[in-house]
């Protein structure tokens, strides 16, 4: 971006930023993070929606077609059936392509309703436990096809706590992991069958060494 460039740029943020302000109570100014809240909330609400609406008609230069809403990581986008096959978005989803790739990561290391919490306050933008668990579930993970021969993988095992209602007592169900030495490692839960066939299906030498191993927590549940 040349200094011409830049410096007008500059003059119209000054000038949104004044506007923005002015529609700012003082409790939303009392400290750094409730400015922080603020701004961002006003951007994505005001700002961003409007730079990603341009942005996409010019990519894809087009307006035309039936709209629906889109939530995305800059704010609700009007998308319509021309531009999302123009861009790759999917028929019917309600999230966006980059905003989907936050939820699907948050959800794989907490719970759906510690997610749906999480993006509220990494993103600013509201993903319902129920719809991070429906973009868990609509994916489609494949296995990989290793093309090096396979001499030796190990087969692994541990626990994992189920989810249950406040007070009731927690449940804990095993899953099984496969590590292909050097190359991969697959985890898979009450799936053996899967399990079976992905090994299965790899280019396995002959003999191929195998060696069990059990971690020291999944020894001590069992004794």
């Amino acid at each position: 971006m040349n200094s011409d460039a830049q410096k007008a740029l500059k003059e119209h943020i000054q000038a949104i930023a004044k506007i923005l302000y002015e529609e700012t109570s003082p409790e939303q100014l009392k400290d750094l993070s409730a400015i922080e809240a603020t701004v961002r909330q006003q951007v994505t609400e005001y700002i961003s929606p409007e730079l990603g609406i341009f942005f996409i008609q010019k990519a894809t230069g087009t307006s035309k077609g039936r709209i629906r809403k889109l939530k995305s990581c800059i704010g609700e986008l009007p998308l319509t059936d021309k531009q999302a096959q123009h861009l790759g978005v999917k028929p019917y989803t309600k999230v966006s392509p980059y905003l989907e790739k936050c939820c699907l990561i948050v959800s794989a290391n907490v719970s759906y309703e510690n997610a749906a919490r999480d993006i509220k306050v990494l993103t600013g933008i509201e993903v319902s436990a129920n719809t991070q668990h429906r973009l868990v579930h609509r994916q489609e993970f494949k296995l990989p096809k290793l093309n090096k021969t396979v001499e030796e993988l190990s087969v692994d095992g541990g626990k994992i706590r189920l989810r249950t209602p406040l007070g009731e007592p927690c449940i804990w169900r095993d899953y099984k992991g496969i590590k292909i030495h050097e190359q991969i490692t697959e985890a898979f839960f009450l799936d053996n069958k899967t399990l079976i066939n992905w090994v299965n299906s790899q280019p396995l030498a002959k003999p191929i060494t195998c060696r069990l191993r059990w971690t020291r927590r999944h020894l001590e549940h069992h004794q």
